[in-house]
């Protein structure tokens, strides 16, 4: 999901974006495949490995095998679930095949653990062509969450630009609608209002990010897929800073204003 916003609204987005993320996840998870892939993910934890593999496909049983279940099973260590969520849900239908895959997040007694799997429709049930499973120390929503505790310089940085860019292009437009323009009015009116090119920045990695043909709107914005990292985006405020340096060639000389005057 993309979301734009202005300056004023930024912290309050950051805020409220994780607001029931799993509501929302549900509205667009198949029902009947993802009971069966929790079912399956149940089967292993607990042990019961017979319906899990005679679900497993033919051409994937050297791999996904008994030793396997086996491992995945001890990642669980014996803990109760206090909770499961749907962290991930994909549907890819090609003329060849139809795939499910979904990722579960377990909230255990003492630690979190992701489980993924992949199923395929095969004459009436459900075969699985793939099955992970890792340990985590943290929620997902923890680990991706917003928060300035520990972020360097270059956190802090890239935030204060994506706050004030959008106020400049802001206080931009603002003038250029009160600036007599002599020609291009309306484009001026429109270009301002944009940043050009865009920088990214992983607020959950810090990994950064460069792409030359892009457009943003008032500069700045950010994107989140449901639970995963958050993505801030700054672009460069081109129009903005060009209307400056030509207001000075717009606005009447001294003179003029006081010969109109006269």
């Amino acid at each position: 999901m993309r979301k734009w916003f202005v300056p004023g609204a930024l912290l309050l987005a950051f805020t409220l974006f994780g607001c029931d993320n799993q509501t929302l996840m549900m509205k667009f998870v198949p029902e009947k495949e993802n009971k069966a892939g929790q079912a399956f993910i149940e089967d292993i934890r607990t042990g019961d490995f017979a319906p899990v593999l005679a679900a497993i496909d033919p051409a994937y049983a050297p791999q996904l095998n008994a030793d396997l279940l086996k491992r995945m099973q001890a990642l669980f260590a014996g803990q109760s679930v206090k909770n499961v969520k749907v962290v991930g849900s994909h549907f890819n239908k090609t003329a060849e095949l139809t795939r499910y895959s979904f990722v579960y997040e377990y909230e255990l007694t003492r630690q979190w653990l992701i489980a993924d799997i992949i199923l395929q429709p095969e004459k009436g049930h459900l075969q699985i062509e793939g099955i992970h499973a890792q340990q985590m120390f943290r929620s997902l929503e923890q680990i991706n969450g917003f928060t300035l505790t520990g972020r360097s310089a270059k956190f802090l940085i890239f935030l204060g630009a994506a706050i004030l860019v959008p106020v400049f292009i802001i206080g931009t437009a603002i003038a250029c609608w009160r600036t007599a323009i002599p020609r291009g009015k309306w484009w001026w009116r429109i270009l301002v209002l944009l940043g050009i090119t865009n920088f990214t920045l992983n607020w959950t990695t810090g990994e950064i990010g460069f792409q030359l043909l892009s457009i943003n709107i008032l500069g700045a914005g950010f994107r989140q897929e449901l639970y995963g990292p958050m993505i801030l985006q700054v672009g460069m405020p081109v129009a903005a800073t060009l209307f400056w340096i030509w207001r000075r060639k717009w606005l009447p000389r001294p003179e003029e204003s006081a010969q109109h005057f006269g």
